[in-house]
């Protein structure tokens, strides 16, 4: 382990003090000092100086400092060349070799140190000519290397201010070294690169917003170590510790590549040698690539207490001309023994093919449900990068929170008096939705009381939302958006954060087979047609057996869906004597089409298999249906719909991980594919029942703001938001197949999900236009206004009420066929009650005072239940708005059979209206009123005496 830092200052610097004002002056001052020592000041000039010392044999006692004359007024250098010298300091100087670049070899780095000992270069501003991204094109060209020192020992770069190079300091052959507190920037290539070293320290280094370079020229490392240059030299006790590798805004690199090539390589003299002594300690690494932390062959390996973290607004290029690609950064260690990680944080720990994550933490980027989302854990991860290294700070509520990672993680409040701090979270029951909370910011040195103060959010599109804490719905995926945080404190001071963010969308995936080799920028899609028959007919896919369609799997948006949506056009061509797959999606949802003409379908999530059928005949040959199955998770609700209609549903709960198998519309093995034609596949996340909308109501604009807040330093002018599309994300953890199937796995692919737009078809009669696309059609060719058994009655003015509304399939959160709806006399499954509703409509308005008029109509005669008259209260009469104050009652009758056998739901309606359910079932009577909006609350319970249980009862049941 390195222990001895070499000096940048000696007592002979004060031997004697000459000042030079030109590269002639300087070279005699060398000389003259070269056995006494003593501090050469440059004086600013108009010329650069050009630093050449060679065979300067000194003694600590004989130490040469050279330095600028005017601290404010610093000289500059066009470049240092130090050869066989000893006991140098070299300080407080501007490096600038524009000019001179274009006269000496391309190999030489502005300032080049060799064969020489006890060098210091110390408190150096060096800006190179990088201008952008280095790629094959040639558009930009590659810059100079800043620092390069070979076979030299006790050797100190440190606090030096290093930009706009290729690569910034470069170590090879050397012992003793320490690379130190130095702030490296904007480079094409590396940071800090070596080889050949013996006990080398890089420490308390910046690394930050790099202009990067494709992988085809060159793979750009933050912090990097090989061997096999200097040939048969290994490295040995290298300590990389405390240093913040962020690329921030900038391209993505690798954050410490450490690795021993010469192990593998053949004929090398270190073939087969493992490199000694690595010790990585309390780094903080924000990148886009895998490789947050990687070595390979090394003996005696230390990894402690370090963070890594996605940054996920930072990609790599890997071709020129491809777009950049971003990945989560992992810790990873290989052919390694004696290795030893403790406290880390990263994605993933692992030794060879082993997870540490018993001493380590592992970050999970696409479960937002995971008690390890690292968006709940790290208070400003961003999609866009981040320049505020307080955004990778740990949130002070965060288990990680001074127990793991990087001591940078550590929350610590800002200096500043008031200091807004905006985080994010998603919104469980909506993805379409975000949380804004102001909870982290601080108020001299404290976090701040949310119960006090004024918080004023403005978004870019005008909305104004007011809290410390607020929930907006987005309506476009992506963006980016931004939004500005205003805080006034009672005492009246103020204070502003602007922020940038993107916002997730309901929509997964949407295909109108007009085109079936359509491509879509982010996801991908595999039409397999054998035969060619797959576009038999225009604009729509056909299964023939042979045929099918197939999204691949391993896309994060599909990988933790608390709701799930799926509906697919389908006109079948003939039945199977098996059962066909219309949709096959393992760890999804499946559709089968049953040989009696029915559908079975089933969906899988992490709490289980659920499973919903239609009746026999509810499909027809050569007739369009549109079929749809709905989860919704938080509201632990599945429903099978044919037709925007209700032909099954049934309680599930769980979370689906679908995007560990494709998802394939036709099954062309073992011939259990359903036949017949497809179009319109919509897969969606809708919004969630329980949950009850987003807090954007009620927007005002900026001119209506409760107070003035000035911010000179701040013009906030959003543009109209952009979509620049999501960022790859890592897929969880694959769930099992929920069926015993012998088929292998189909091929994993990259992918992200796409839109299309959505056009008609001339082959089949046309469905209406959607002005939302995600509701539902009802083909022209099935009669929509047949009876189902809910027909319309006439109020007491003798109109007829009005149409009820098309029900939308992925907005649950309006949709009351969620709740118990209207049934038939037709039992479908003989665990749940019989759900067909078309034209559930909403309760009444409860505004009136007159008693309700009210029946109760019996759900199915052949269990016996009576029809009885609606209810009353307490034996009194009852009015409307009485009725909705009750909610729900739950009874809880003595033994009887006629009302402890399970019941069908019987509804109670007022003017054709329903507004009350009641089912009996395992002893408990349920009566369950209906609010306006077809929701249902709380229950409570009431007891009936054994012996006038009958008439209570009845008393009840007459308003």
């Amino acid at each position: 382990m390195f222990t001895t830092e070499p000096q940048s200052s000696f007592a002979a610097h004060s031997n004697a003090h000459v000042i030079v004002s030109s590269s002639e002056e300087l070279e005699e001052a060398v000389e003259a000092l070269s056995g006494t020592g003593g501090t050469i000041y440059l004086k600013a000039s108009d010329v650069p100086y050009d630093i050449d010392i060679r065979d300067l044999e000194s003694s600590a006692g004989e130490a040469i400092r050279i330095t600028s004359h005017d601290p404010e007024n610093e000289a500059v250098v066009s470049g240092v060349y130090v050869d066989n010298a000893s006991y140098l300091s070299i300080d407080g100087l501007t490096v600038d070799a524009s000019e001179a670049e274009e006269e000496r070899a391309d190999w030489l780095p502005d300032i080049f140190v060799r064969d020489s000992d006890n060098i210091a270069l110390t408190d150096l501003k060096m800006e190179g000519t990088a201008e952008g991204m280095l790629d094959k094109t040639g558009d930009v060209d590659k810059a100079a290397n800043a620092i390069r020192v070979t076979g030299s020992e006790d050797v100190l770069i440190s606090d030096n201010e290093i930009s706009h190079y290729f690569h910034a300091v470069s170590i090879a052959g050397v012992e003793n070294v320490a690379v130190t507190g130095n702030d490296i920037y904007a480079l094409q290539g590396d940071g800090i690169r070596g080889g050949g070293v013996k006990d080398v320290l890089v420490g308390n280094n910046h690394i930050h917003d790099l202009l990067g370079s494709s992988n085809d020229i060159n793979h750009p490392d933050m912090i990097q170590f090989w061997t096999k240059w200097p040939v048969g030299v290994t490295n040995e006790n290298i300590t990389i510790s405390d240093n913040i590798l962020d690329t921030g805004t900038g391209m993505a690199a690798q954050g410490i590549l450490v690795q021993n090539e010469a192990y593998f390589s053949k004929g090398d003299p270190l073939e087969g040698v493992l490199a000694k002594g690595l010790t990585i300690t309390n780094n903080i690494v924000h990148t886009g690539v895998h490789h947050g932390i990687a070595v390979g062959s090394y003996q005696d390996v230390q990894i402690h207490d370090n963070t890594v973290l996605w940054n996920e607004g930072s990609g790599l290029v890997l071709n020129t001309g491809e777009e950049p690609v971003s990945t989560a950064p992992w810790i990873l260690v290989r052919g390694s023994p004696d290795t030893e990680m403790t406290g880390n944080v990263a994605l993933s720990i692992t030794l060879d093919e082993t997870d540490l994550h018993e001493d380590n933490y592992a970050l999970d980027y696409t479960n937002s449900a995971a008690a390890n989302y690292a968006y709940d854990h790290v208070i400003g991860l961003s999609p866009f990068g981040t320049d505020d290294l307080r955004d990778l700070q740990f949130r002070p509520d965060s288990a990680l929170n001074g127990t793991m990672g990087s001591s940078y993680s550590t929350w610590q409040a800002s200096d500043e008096p008031v200091d807004p701090v905006v985080i994010t979270s998603n919104v469980t029951e909506d993805r379409a939705a975000l949380e804004f909370s102001a909870e982290f910011s601080t108020v001299d040195g404290q976090l701040i009381d949310t119960d006090e103060g004024d918080y004023i959010w403005t978004f870019d599109d005008g909305v104004v939302l007011e809290g410390p804490s607020v929930i907006r719905a987005f309506d476009q995926e992506n963006g980016p958006f931004e939004v500005r945080l205003d805080i006034q404190l009672p005492d009246g001071r103020t204070a502003s954060e602007e922020y940038m963010f993107e916002a997730g969308t309901n929509d997964l995936f949407m295909m109108d087979f007009d085109d079936l080799n359509a491509t879509f920028p982010t996801l991908s899609t595999n039409l397999v047609d054998p035969q060619g028959t797959a576009d038999d007919v225009d604009g729509v896919l056909t299964l023939d057996g042979t045929t099918h369609f197939q999204i691949s799997n391993n896309e994060a948006e599909m990988g933790n869906l608390e709701t799930l949506s799926v509906s697919v056009d389908f006109k079948p061509d003939d039945f199977n004597e098996q059962d066909g797959w219309l949709l096959y999606w393992p760890n999804g949802v499946n559709i089968r089409i049953t040989e009696e003409q029915g559908i079975w379908a089933t969906i899988k999530t992490d709490q289980g298999t659920y499973e919903m059928r239609s009746a026999d005949g509810a499909l027809s040959e050569g007739q369009w249906s549109t079929i749809n199955v709905q989860f919704d998770g938080p509201a632990n609700k599945l429903s099978l719909r044919l037709d925007g209609e209700y032909v099954d549903q049934t309680e599930a709960f769980g979370t689906v991980f679908a995007n560990t198998h494709p998802l394939v519309l036709g099954e062309p093995h073992q011939d259990r594919s359903a036949l017949g034609e497809v179009d319109n596949l919509e897969l969606s996340s809708p919004r969630s029942a329980m949950y009850d909308g987003t807090e954007d109501t009620g927007a005002r604009t900026d001119d209506d703001s409760p107070f003035d807040i000035e911010n000179p330093d701040r013009d906030f002018e959003p543009d109209a938001p952009t979509d620049t599309g999501g960022s790859p994300r890592m897929d969880p953890d694959p769930n099992g197949d929920p069926r015993d199937d012998d088929r292998e796995d189909e091929d994993r692919g990259d992918e992200d999900r796409g839109d299309d737009d959505r056009g008609g078809r001339s082959d089949r009669p046309a469905t209406e236009e959607r002005d939302d696309p995600s509701s539902v059609n009802t083909p022209d060719d099935r009669d929509t206004s047949e009876d189902q058994g809910n027909e319309a009655s006439e109020d007491d003015t003798g109109e007829a009420p009005a149409s009820p509304p098309q029900i939308d399939v992925n907005t649950p959160a309006s949709d009351p066929g969620l709740m118990a709806p209207p049934v038939t006399t037709e039992v479908i499954s003989p665990e749940i009650p019989a759900v067909a509703a078309p034209g559930f409509r909403p309760a009444p308005d409860p505004s009136g005072s007159e008693p309700l008029d009210a029946t109760m109509q019996e759900a199915s005669a052949a269990n016996g239940a009576s029809p009885a008259q609606a209810t009353g209260l307490s034996g009194s009469q009852a009015t409307i708005e009485d009725l909705f104050e009750m909610d729900t009652w739950q009874f809880n009758p003595p033994e009887d059979p006629q009302l402890t056998q399970p019941d069908p739901t019987i509804m109670m309606t007022a003017s054709g209206v329903p507004i009350a359910s009641a089912s009996s079932q395992d002893s408990a009577f349920f009566f369950d009123i209906l609010n306006s909006d077809g929701t249902s609350d709380d229950m409570r319970d009431v007891r009936f005496d054994e012996e006038s249980r009958e008439d209570q009862m009845e008393e009840w049941l007459v308003l």
